[in-house]
């Protein structure tokens, strides 16, 4: 199987062109910095800032989607998405609740926790830092699905199967939910 590393994809250099490209230190892992033998440019393997949204219609029923495309094609997430460069975290989330449901959201609050993934696309492995939100809806009648990357699902908690989520960090953060160390109360349906 092929890799999907930065360490083994990017093997020429970005500023020269030239073979050569590689980790500083083979001995680290995961790898967080490629250098050029010929000119010395380096560049550093850094993680993606993203978002994940909890949001509950009321208590204990918490929106949920279906990814309908790769990666993890056909398990369960959650509202979110990369952070934009010069984006804030909190348009992040509220744009991503937006493409992918259809919801405007209020009150987002930041969690007090963070989680990592990799997340494959395009041939490369991307790191990630993921920041979690609680919010609530402002209409639920505005419910819907982009049709092309999610369904939405409304999932009872005590339905929701932690496997049947894709993602690791994803995972990690519906497993937080269960076990009430992500609190989403008072964000339901208004």
């Amino acid at each position: 199987m092929k890799s999907w590393y930065p360490e083994d994809v990017l093997t020429f250099c970005p500023s020269c062109g030239t073979r050569g490209f590689e980790p500083s230190d083979r001995t680290q892992q995961p790898i967080m910095h490629l250098h050029c033998s010929s000119c010395g440019f380096g560049l550093f393997i850094n993680a993606a800032a993203s978002v994940v949204v909890l949001i509950e219609k009321q208590p204990g029923l918490l929106l949920m989607t279906r990814r309908l495309k790769e990666p993890e094609q056909g398990t369960l997430d959650l509202p979110g998405g990369f952070i934009d460069p010069g984006e804030r975290a909190e348009d992040a989330a509220a744009r991503e609740v937006f493409e992918e449901c259809g919801l405007r959201v209020r009150d987002l609050k930041l969690q007090n926790r963070t989680y990592c993934n990799q997340y494959r696309y395009g041939g490369l492995t991307y790191y990630t830092l993921d920041l979690v939100f609680t919010c609530s809806a402002e209409n639920w009648d505005e419910l819907s699905e982009d049709g092309n990357e999610v369904e939405t699902l409304l999932i009872q908690k005590e339905h929701i199967n932690p496997s049947d989520v894709g993602f690791v960090s994803v995972r990690n953060i519906v497993l937080d939910y269960l076990q009430g160390r992500i609190f989403t109360c008072g964000l339901g349906e208004t």
